[in-house]
């Protein structure tokens, strides 16, 4: 473990990559993160002009006070004690022209030179072992994350020595998005309680791109050291995305066409709300090979429901997972009746959301259904469209024009707007620009939030698909079909065996999932729910409820065959 750590420490080391210059302060990246009390905590990219590269402090204040108003919903009228972070580590010129600024003005604040490198390797291709080794402690040797976010909060929650000043900390690298992004989504997992997807996701937002390689690994390895210290709410982050498989129930989740694997945040959240399991859940969502962080190979032959499932099977072993409670939606629900073939000892329950038995029977049974299903592979849509007809596709016109409660418009936003804002001064009142936020984002349909969602993943780098990786997966559902031998098998398995379906699912008919369930002649239960194809998601308490009954019956068959095996 020494060796390793040294060669990460070497690789690190070799690892300083000189960029371009970049091209002077851009307000638009300045951002409000957080405020503590009186001091309040921004980012941004440097806030250097582009020409004579000299400290544009008149020009920061200016915009950090703008946002303030607009995103914080407070004002600032003290007198500002500025902290300015710099993670920069190349630009020796730029890094001197901060400092020597606050050199001469000591009373406007200080300089605080961070430099950040990220993390050359990502942990997901690293053994759990070494994953769990390195996050406590060496991978950050360079970046010393854990030590700087602490300083950092320490120094929002202390009172200026100055009574009536506000401490502002600035942090920053040279574009904003990369370095700065590292820290930043480091900082909300901590301290604002965000998943790994919400600070990325903000990140994006803020900077109008991804944080790229070394920083993006970097927030993968925060979200493991996070996991760690004992932080739950994490959301899909490599520690319980790759579960170590020590808790007593096991849940695999499979997603269909074009869905990656944070298409189950909201299911795999309800089930931990949910769950009165003892023994604890592990939970494991991935990318099916063709989109994502998974491979997509060009070629068609690379993509059969047969190779999908051999992936599923292949990570089961890998994560030394003996078997799982095996959830699949749409394509997932193909891959796990597959799995369920050919390795009935590896499934504790079987769950299939909107299944079918072959790709034939999924002919659309209506002139609606039969236009929705042509538009989904003909028609050629910006995202805007694309996400519109897929919400078409997914959901229930009723539950589209639904108008979002206040909690779940916050929700969205990724903060309750209902919080009382505390302003700089200290008042505790809330300020007009956040009742102005309120009513500007109320009354919003789930049609508009839903399409936002869909337009957001569809532009972030974990969620992309290439057309020959989503060519492939269809291809794999065409293919898809379980012979009258294969029936014959699934009927003699023991297993809690469950199909759901929606009732104006027009991507997979009900029909089609009722008539496999009879050819199984009553070996599974079948579940009609009011829904369309995301039944999931659109009734997602009735379906984890479901899912939660298949895992307990599933346990208790197990515990029943253990205790007739007993003692040798």
């Amino acid at each position: 473990m020494k060796n390793l750590t040294s060669l990460l420490l070497v690789v690190l080391a070799s690892c300083v990559v000189v960029g371009s210059r970049a091209e002077g302060f851009k307000p638009q990246r300045v951002h409000f993160v957080d405020h503590v009390g009186h001091n309040a905590f921004f980012r941004g990219n440097e806030p250097l002009s582009n020409d004579t590269r000299t400290f544009l402090y008149d020009d920061l204040i200016a915009e950090i006070k703008n946002k303030a108003a607009v995103e914080g919903g407070f004002d600032i009228d003290r007198k500002i004690f500025l902290v300015d972070i710099s993670f920069e580590y190349v630009e020796r010129k730029d890094i001197s022209a901060e400092k020597e600024f606050f050199e001469k003005n000591p009373h406007l604040g200080m300089y605080v030179e961070w430099p950040l490198f990220g993390a050359p390797v990502p942990p997901y291709d690293l053994p759990r072992d070494v994953v769990q080794y390195l996050a406590k402690g060496p991978v950050w040797f360079v970046d010393d994350l854990p030590k700087r976010l602490a300083d950092l909060r320490g120094w929002l929650e202390k009172k200026p020595d100055d009574p009536e000043a506000t401490m502002i900390v600035y942090a920053h690298c040279e574009a904003g998005c990369d370095r700065t992004g590292e820290f930043i989504a480091s900082y909300l997992m901590q301290y604002k309680g965000m998943t790994i997807q919400e600070a990325w996701d903000r990140d994006t937002s803020d900077c109008g791109r991804d944080p790229v390689h070394f920083s993006e690994f970097a927030i993968d390895w925060y979200c493991e050291y996070l996991f760690l210290q004992g932080f739950k709410n994490l959301g899909k982050c490599v520690a319980q995305s790759v579960s170590n498989g020590e808790a007593e129930h096991r849940v695999l989740w499979i997603a269909g066409v074009g869905c990656a694997q944070d298409v189950w945040e909201k299911e795999i959240a309800i089930m931990e709300k949910l769950s009165k399991l003892k023994g604890g859940l592990s939970v494991c969502t991935f990318d099916n090979r063709g989109i994502g962080r998974s491979s997509s190979p060009v070629r068609k032959g690379d993509y059969s429901i047969e190779k999908l499932a051999g992936d599923a099977l292949a990570l089961l072993g890998h994560l030394k997972w003996s078997s799982a409670h095996i959830i699949g939606h749409s394509m997932g629900s193909m891959i796990a009746t597959r799995i369920a073939i050919v390795a009935p000892d590896m499934v504790d329950s079987l769950t299939l959301i909107a299944t079918c038995r072959r790709f034939v029977d999924l002919w659309p049974r209506s002139f609606k259904s039969l236009s929705l299903f042509l538009n989904m592979f003909l028609s050629p849509l910006d995202a805007e469209g694309r996400a519109l007809l897929d919400l078409k596709c997914h959901f229930t016109q009723d539950y589209l024009e639904e108008t979002l409660t206040e909690d779940e418009v916050a929700s969205e936003q990724g903060a309750k707007l209902t919080e009382v804002n505390v302003d700089v001064m200290g008042s505790g009142e809330e300020k007009g620009g956040v009742q102005q936020q309120r009513q500007q984002q109320l009354p919003l349909t789930r049609r508009e939030s839903l399409k936002r969602e869909y337009m957001r993943k569809a532009s972030m780098k974990n969620n992309h698909q290439p057309d020959h990786g989503f060519k492939g997966q269809m291809n794999a559902c065409r293919c898809h079909f379980v012979s009258m031998e294969e029936i014959e098998s699934l009927r003699e398995t023991d297993f809690p065996f469950l199909m759901i379906h929606g009732t104006q699912d027009y991507i997979i008919p009900w029909q089609a999932g009722q008539k496999f369930f009879l050819m199984l002649k009553n070996r599974s239960k079948f579940m009609l729910l009011h829904g369309a194809h995301f039944l999931s998601r659109e009734r997602t308490g009735e379906v984890v409820t479901a899912v939660l009954q298949q895992i307990f019956e599933g346990w208790n068959l197990r515990k029943k065959r253990e205790s007739r095996v007993g003692p040798s």
